[in-house]
């Protein structure tokens, strides 16, 4: 039936009889505006609208902006009300809160909750490895990983757990960022007091940390497809915005200022420098493309936080330099 203006309601015949017409037109939900998404299957996965942060919906297979009025559910709101990343991993379609992750492969039933209080900061430290794992970053800024066949994630960031509670700002990590560089993987944090990521750390194969200081703030980061592979970060230096191809530096470029910080297990005695400690002999072995290199070595005395020697040395390939008049405790 329908309604000309001016008139009352008509019927116009098309001739045809109506088992020929195919199937009823189905109704078809509109894609709203979303903070977070995946490829899961055929599918495009959606999450976190602004007036539902707990809803999730999956469109039409090969049909990614086709949504069904009925293809959606809720992740429980009891750990945390907001979708903060979803990804696709061994099968499964995992949805992560802030302190709950959750499978929603079967999205015809509730999801099932996988862990609490392991969440994920935001979506774009989540990041899978050539192992075939998954790697995020948690609220209170440990690092977490899952690998195919595994349902319990694993923690990997315990050896420098003291480091990521004293000078990550956890207020921001949901602005943190990561993208696979070779065989390690880059995530860039912000430190305590800074509300942009300036620091970047380096994931490596062992489950090895590194910290780098570029002088940078990093709001993104990625890696190009095929040969070379460059990883490529986006930010702010000194005022300019500007893109940057990471750990390719050509000597026509004249870098900021860094820092590199590196803690060895053998070397920290103790998180609270309670035992003495008394080298006679400290090597420092550091890979760097730069001329005249050095290494500044700074010693403690037990509960003082200021340096009591602070000494620098030529690094190995460059010349070598011996420790001077060491304080007895450092």
């Amino acid at each position: 039936a329908y309604t000309i203006m001016g008139s009352a309601d008509i019927t116009i015949c098309d001739g045809k009889h109506d088992s020929a017409l195919g199937n009823p037109v189905e109704d078809y939900a509109a894609v709203p505006i979303f903070r977070t998404m995946c490829i899961h299957g055929n599918s495009l996965v959606i999450a976190n609208f602004p007036d539902e942060p707990a809803k999730i919906m999956v469109s039409m297979s090969g049909l990614s902006g086709t949504y069904k009025e009925v293809d959606y559910f809720y992740v429980p709101t009891t750990h945390g009300g907001e979708v903060t990343a979803v990804v696709s991993h061994a099968g499964m379609l995992l949805a992560f809160t802030d302190r709950a992750i959750f499978n929603c492969t079967d999205n015809t039933k509730p999801p099932i909750t996988l862990a609490v209080g392991i969440g994920c900061s935001g979506p774009k430290t989540l990041h899978a490895r050539m192992d075939g794992s998954i790697v995020w970053q948690a609220g209170d800024g440990s690092f977490y990983s899952l690998l195919p066949g595994q349902l319990v994630p694993q923690l990997i960031s315990s050896g420098i757990y003291l480091h990521l509670n004293e000078e990550l700002n956890l207020s921001m990590l949901r602005n943190a960022v990561a993208a696979p560089d070779g065989q390690q993987l880059l995530f860039a944090v912000p430190t305590a007091g800074s509300p942009v990521n300036d620091m970047v750390l380096a994931l490596g194969n062992n489950r090895q940390w590194a910290r780098f200081n570029y002088g940078l703030s990093v709001w993104d980061m990625c890696q190009v497809d095929g040969w070379p592979g460059y990883t490529i970060a986006v930010g702010q230096q000194g005022g300019n915005t500007m893109s940057w191809v990471l750990r390719r530096e050509v000597r026509t470029y004249t870098p900021p200022a860094r820092t590199v910080m590196f803690v060895s297990r053998w070397l920290r005695q103790h998180p609270l420098m309670l035992a003495e400690f008394k080298p006679r002999h400290l090597y420092i072995g550091c890979y760097d493309r730069w001329d005249a290199s050095t290494a500044t070595i700074k010693f403690y005395k037990n509960f003082e936080s200021t340096p009591g020697d602070t000494q620098n040395l030529k690094m190995v390939g460059k010349g070598f330099g011996e420790l001077t008049n060491a304080p007895v405790a450092a």
